[in-house]
């Protein structure tokens, strides 16, 4: 009987601009991984690529994932709630 295999699972928090009539997709957790595409949904499945690569090229080479803190995240600036009359 087959075992079923392990997978970690990573959540992952992008952030998204408009550029040059396409999207530019950032990793908001792990420095350097950015993706482009024409429309938003190819931009997300590039960035879910490359963020799983990234991961896997670590993994296998014994590195330590370089997660990047709260702060080098938004670049020092807080998240505030806003209150919705």
């Amino acid at each position: 009987m087959l075992q079923p295999s392990r997978q970690t699972v990573h959540r992952c928090c992008i952030l998204v601009s408009p550029e040059d009539g396409g999207f530019c997709v950032r990793a908001a957790d792990l420095a350097g991984v950015v993706s482009e595409g024409d429309a938003i949904e190819q931009a997300v499945q590039s960035i879910k690529d490359a963020y799983a690569g990234a991961i896997e090229s670590y993994l296998e080479h014994g590195d330590p994932i370089p997660w990047l803190s709260s702060s080098e995240r938004t670049g020092g600036k807080r998240a505030m709630p806003l209150d919705r009359a």
